[in-house]
């Protein structure tokens, strides 16, 4: 059986840093969180960071404090490091402008063989039925 006496007193029990913390998980949740009533939010585990980034600006402009504020700045530092990885690849994706040929690639261009074109089936079959004919394989 339990000893009396080691309980926090009835008026600031469940009590963080003297407020009440208010569980939000949407933004109907925190419609409900009272700031002037000694309320703070506390952010659900499993809000993503899209929405955590969302509900902590309404939550600023309200004046609402919120208790896990670190979920709030692990979101914003991962937003951040998505915005720059999206620039880098439009950056990359971007078409390059075609550099110039150099002389010598000029040169050497205008020396190479015209390239012949690649024989066509039928004329690839005509081909071997010629050189069959005369070594006797079909």
């Amino acid at each position: 059986m339990p000893n009396a006496g080691y309980g926090s007193p009835a008026a600031v029990r469940g009590l963080v840093r003297g407020m009440k913390p208010v569980l939000v998980s949407n933004f109907a949740d925190l419609q409900k969180v009272n700031a002037k009533a000694n309320e703070v939010a506390v952010l659900a585990a499993a809000l993503g960071k899209k929405k955590t980034i969302m509900i902590a600006a309404e939550a600023e402009k309200r004046g609402i404090k919120i208790l896990n504020h670190r979920k709030v700045s692990a979101a914003e530092h991962f937003a951040h490091e998505m915005k720059k990885r999206k620039e880098q690849a439009k950056a990359s994706a971007a078409p390059k402008p075609k550099e110039e040929k150099s002389d010598k690639q000029k040169e050497n261009e205008h020396h190479e063989k015209p390239k012949t074109p690649e024989p066509t089936m039928t004329e690839k079959k005509a081909h071997d039925a010629g050189h069959h004919a005369h070594t006797g394989k079909k």
